[in-house]
């Protein structure tokens, strides 16, 4: 006979009742518990496991926020060591040593990056200073000539002077910026050598 579970006077039973036949007149025996304590038990139970529970996924959900918020701080010192940098200031690096494995290949290829960029700003800059230097002389020439030439009435010959002088000065800066561009070429992988 299968169990059967009842309530009666705000008490829980479980039991079953099987006929037995003994004697002349058959008669049904029962047999029942009173479950109640068991039954309070497993409600008080199934408040606690599911207290227990949304503590646990709170625990876990502030658990993985800051591990996050721990992992991504290197990133985040990355990104403001980014918003810092500029041409003026590209000797920082990013310290390697305290980053998690992951991060300190990204760390190291942003300072290599960073060396890359430093080198060719610091060449950009020493071109730019010789580019002045170079281009100050003919440019000086040329502006003291004409103003020699201005100052008094001078004879055909003479202005036929000053334009050559001015012409040899001209041919010389059409050289120098021949060669800026073949080196601004280069640079770019435009001349195969």
């Amino acid at each position: 006979a299968p169990l059967v579970t009842w309530t009666a006077q705000g008490r829980t039973w479980r039991g079953l009742a099987a006929p037995v036949a003994a004697g002349a007149a058959p008669f049904t025996a029962a047999l029942a518990l009173d479950i109640t304590h068991h039954q309070h038990f497993l409600d008080r139970f199934h408040v606690v496991l599911g207290a227990v529970t949304v503590l646990a996924m709170l625990a876990m959900a502030a658990l993985g926020w800051l591990a996050t918020r721990a992992g991504l701080r290197p990133l985040g010192r990355m990104a403001q060591l980014a918003t810092r940098l500029s041409a003026a200031q590209l000797s920082e690096r990013i310290p390697e040593d305290p980053l998690p494995a992951e991060i300190r290949t990204l760390a190291t290829a942003f300072n290599a990056m960073l060396g890359r960029l430093e080198e060719a700003f610091r060449r950009l800059s020493e071109f730019s200073s010789d580019l002045a230097h170079e281009l100050r002389t003919p440019v000086s020439n040329l502006m003291t000539q004409t103003q020699v030439a201005l100052v008094r009435e001078r004879s055909a010959a003479e202005y036929r002077d000053v334009l050559q002088s001015a012409m040899e000065e001209y041919e010389r800066l059409a050289r120098m910026i021949e060669d800026m561009l073949f080196i601004a070429k280069a640079d770019n992988r435009q001349v195969v050598p």
